[in-house]
């Protein structure tokens, strides 16, 4: 019983690791997209501005 208990901990605390790599990684991207649309919109306002 002893044994079943620690697995069930361990699936669960590999549960919530993997959880929070996927939200880290989810969070690098949508940061990354955001510096993105920002270079390209400050890219695109400087260049009509000095059309």
């Amino acid at each position: 019983m002893k044994n079943k208990h620690f697995t069930l901990t361990q699936i669960v605390k590999n549960k919530n690791q993997l959880t929070n790599q996927l939200a880290e990684a989810s969070n690098k991207s949508v940061y990354s997209l955001k510096r993105h649309i920002y270079k390209y919109l400050i890219y695109y306002s400087i260049r009509h501005l000095t059309a």
